[in-house]
């Protein structure tokens, strides 16, 4: 029972520490539609790549590095949160099973675990690429202004209730 326990404790830890980001894959608008211009960035996106180019004081070259970096994490995180969702839906039903069938979800919650650890490389290698691209100075500001920035989201999070019950668009 113990094992068991730990196990579902270890689930609430990796679901708790991937609610930023599922959450913010839940925000994205609508697909464009054919005809559409196609843009890199929309809305709070934008806005946020935007910031961090101007409070890192980035040259151009360094922005438009920067950019499909931030694309590729994007699409590797909302890959990484399909797969998620299927997970927990997975797990929900063994949970809500009345005979429980402990195997299952063992292995359920070392696919999450499995997935945590994928989550976590890919956003090392994003950092790995963003430093190198930066100056000296440029990581000095990066370091200061992430604290900044998730104070920032911190508070819009309380302000509003999270960022599921708005969507952003142009």
């Amino acid at each position: 029972m113990k094992k068991f326990t730990l196990s579902i404790c270890a689930l609430a830890i990796v679901s708790l520490a991937t609610t930023t980001a599922f959450a913010q894959s839940q925000n994205d608008p609508a697909p464009n539609r054919p005809g559409e211009i196609q843009r890199p960035f929309s809305g709070l996106k934008r806005l946020l790549i935007q910031k961090v180019i101007d409070e890192l004081q980035l040259t151009r070259t360094q922005g438009q590095t920067l950019i499909p970096l931030v694309e590729r994490t994007i699409q590797q995180k909302r890959a990484l949160f399909v797969e998620l969702r299927a997970i927990q839906a997975k797990l929900q039903t063994l949970v809500s099973q009345t005979p429980v069938d402990q195997a299952a979800i063992r292995a359920q919650i070392q696919l999450l675990e499995r997935l945590h650890a994928k989550h976590l490389a890919q956003r090392a290698a994003l950092i790995t690429s963003v430093k190198s691209i930066l100056t000296v100075e440029q990581q000095a500001r990066l370091v200061l202004l992430v604290p900044k920035m998730r104070q920032r989201a911190h508070q819009f999070m309380q302000r509003f209730g999270g960022l599921r019950t708005f969507r952003f668009h142009d």
